[in-house]
């Protein structure tokens, strides 16, 4: 062989190495070189949803929402892709959006759902709740005066733990097969609407499965392990998924709740569940407007005193909110730091006339990134942030400076 051509072929091979090279830091550059950076690229088919309509009343900034309420359904159907709410059934096999199995009475006694008529329902309802119970059957006509489109209404069917729901029917199946035909009715009264149950038991998610025109989910229990989606016995939520046979999951088939901080969300995103569940409706407000964008470090303080202490509390630092005008995701970071597993962080607000607005507490790390609704704050009158350490053993607590960034 010529010299020549074997100097084309070193040519050659050199050049296709190049080339790999030159993939291989576009690639790694345009995905970690800049720091100051924090890209979403949240897949546009996850659906954000609100757990029990926007989350309990008293957290998050939800001061008047009152859960699995229509103005809570609402208000999740505006802002996010849809929401969760719980099914429960009366004596007279109507379907009631109500978390648990009991309510209350005027003499604070509990009693039993499906053992209460409607009548008797609605009673105490306009009595005790302002009449903010409602029946599947309302909100269906509720939801379809707004032509609602590309929404997701998630059904978590709470009765089909109840004892006393099934005894209604003459069999399990024919029980099943009633809440099938109200499921589809729902779905023909809103056909914008996607409609999911989470089904709890086995067998019910198996026979529902055969007579829905809406999409059925298998609950899975909270300790299950499922490699296949990096799930793990230690993390802190549950999952539901639209197959049963565990080696067929696909991404796209998998519900999780409830997830109320970023970096929970965060650790989910490789996995692209088509659902998630919060609480924290401002929160994923933000991630659904900013869904595909990248956002921008802002420093907003450093204190470089060095700060060695084994006190209980510790004071990081103090923000004013008056220059900030947007919702932000803070980053606490400390630098040069030791301490023990056992250290939080907490960030709280308190308003002009000393009402707690914010209190969010959770394990320290160097870098800590946590939503804050600055607009909601500013609305009840919140003027600062005040950010701690709690030392719970009292162990030695060391870092050079804090540093408090805002990404928008």
């Amino acid at each position: 062989m010529s010299q020549k051509k074997l100097f084309r072929q070193f040519l050659r091979k050199l050049l296709i190495q190049l080339s790999y090279v030159v993939v291989f830091y576009c690639t790694y550059a345009c995905d970690h070189s800049n720091t100051n950076v924090i890209h979403f690229n949240f897949n546009s088919n996850v659906k954000l949803l609100g757990h029990k309509g926007s989350g309990p009343i008293g957290q998050f900034c939800n001061f008047h929402l009152i859960e699995n309420s229509f103005a809570a359904i609402h208000n999740s159907f505006q802002k996010l892709d849809g929401c969760e709410i719980d099914i429960q059934m009366s004596a007279d096999k109507t379907l009631w959006i109500i978390h648990d199995y009991e309510i209350k009475n005027v003499h604070d006694e509990a009693l039993i759902i499906s053992k209460l008529t409607d009548k008797q329902i609605v009673s105490l309802n306009k009595k005790l709740y302002n009449s903010q119970m409602i029946t599947l059957i309302e909100l269906s006509n509720l939801l379809k005066k707004y032509e609602y489109q590309s929404k997701t209404l998630v059904l978590d069917l709470k009765l089909l733990f109840s004892e006393f729901a099934p005894q209604l029917f003459s069999s399990r199946d024919d029980f099943l097969i009633y809440l099938s035909k109200c499921f589809n009715s729902f779905r023909k009264n809103n056909p914008g609407i996607q409609l999911v149950a989470e089904v709890g038991p086995l067998n019910d998610y198996s026979f529902l499965r055969k007579f829905s025109t809406f999409h059925t989910f298998l609950v899975i229990n909270d300790n299950e392990n499922i490699p296949s989606l990096e799930i793990q016995k230690k993390d802190n939520y549950s999952i539901s998924i639209a197959n049963k046979s565990l080696m067929k999951l696909n991404k796209n088939t998998v519900g999780v709740w409830t997830l109320n901080t970023f970096d929970e969300i965060k650790r989910l995103r490789n996995i692209q569940p088509q659902y998630i569940i919060s609480d924290n409706i401002p929160l994923m407000e933000f991630i659904h407007k900013n869904r595909r964008k990248s956002l921008q470090q802002h420093l907003l303080t450093k204190n470089s005193q060095k700060i060695n202490n084994i006190n209980q509390i510790v004071e990081i630092s103090e923000l004013s909110l008056e220059k900030i005008q947007q919702n932000i995701l803070l980053e606490i970071s400390l630098e040069k730091y030791h301490y023990s597993s056992d250290v939080e962080i907490i960030i709280s607000s308190v308003s002009q006339y000393n009402s707690v607005l914010m209190y969010a507490n959770f394990n320290a790390k160097g870098h800590n990134f946590y939503f804050i609704d600055v607009l909601n704050l500013k609305k009840n009158k919140g003027e600062s942030l005040k950010i701690y350490l709690i030392n719970n053993k009292k162990k030695l607590i060391s870092f050079n400076s804090s540093v408090l960034s805002a990404y928008y």
